[in-house]
């Protein structure tokens, strides 16, 4: 879709503040469907549709106890009923919910990758699968979907190994197993938001992640941040839990 064409967006996501902040500066009339439903967030958009609803001195609660990828579609579906909606901008949380991505493009066009890229990046076994066929090196991963294959994979990779759900975001319910009762541990806590699971190589070193853009045919990297995880100070009870960056990464050679 030309820019000329787009005039209204609606973003879409946990915590969609700062993109319709940009999008509004770049003159756009944005709509959200948002998880927290912030005071800034409202300011910046025509309508706003939240799960929370804050109330003063209240706690918002764990996410995961009343995040559900269709209350967003929900809320997209009502705001596209309402106003004239060009585009749909895409926060975190819905990476997973392929059907849920379809739905929403077929409101209006999501911009950036599409659900299929979307789809072939994030399914697991596709991805994995890729990454084999390709010759790129990456922590020794294995799909499971019971304990006892759990912990027969964390024995052949070896202890400790990384025990992560096949669908998430921000780092939840991610976990350090260092033997077969942390393995049990983590998959009773994993399983009631994940139907499977990845057993992955542990591998020492920072918290970081890249941000970049890509076509089929070129990439260029944008930033190195480092990633700030699990910080008790900033209230995250989540071992991996995401806290937010540091742009950009400072690396030193003593940490090699």
């Amino acid at each position: 879709m030309p820019k000329s064409e787009i005039q209204s967006l609606l973003v879409v996501g946990i915590d969609t503040v700062s993109i319709a902040k940009s999008a509004k500066k770049t003159g756009y009339k944005i709509y959200a469907a948002d998880y927290f439903g912030d005071l800034d967030l409202r300011r910046v958009c025509f309508e706003v549709k939240a799960i929370i609803k804050q109330k003063r001195g209240k706690s918002s609660g764990r996410i995961e106890s009343k995040f559900k990828p269709e209350a967003f579609l929900k809320m997209a579906k009502s705001l596209s009923e309402k106003y004239k909606i060009d585009a749909v901008l895409l926060s975190s949380g819905l990476d997973d919910d392929f059907n849920v991505l379809h739905e929403l493009n077929d409101l209006a066009p999501i911009l950036g990758n599409s659900p299929r890229v979307i789809t072939r990046v994030r399914k697991k076994s596709m991805f994995f699968t890729e990454l084999k066929r390709l010759g790129i090196a990456h922590p020794e991963t294995a799909i499971v979907k019971n304990v006892d294959d759990s912990k027969v994979a964390a024995a052949r990779i070896g202890y400790p190994v990384m025990v992560k759900p096949v669908r998430g975001f921000g780092g939840v319910n991610i976990r350090i197993a260092q033997n077969s009762k942390e393995i049990e541990r983590a998959f009773f806590e994993i399983s009631f938001f994940s139907e499977g699971m990845l057993i992955q190589e542990f591998i020492k070193g920072l918290h970081a992640s890249i941000s970049l853009l890509a076509t089929t045919k070129d990439v260029k990297v944008l930033t190195i941040n480092e990633q700030l995880l699990g910080l008790p100070f900033l209230f995250q009870r989540e071992p991996f839990g995401h806290c937010g960056n540091i742009v950009p990464l400072h690396v030193t050679e003593s940490i090699f």
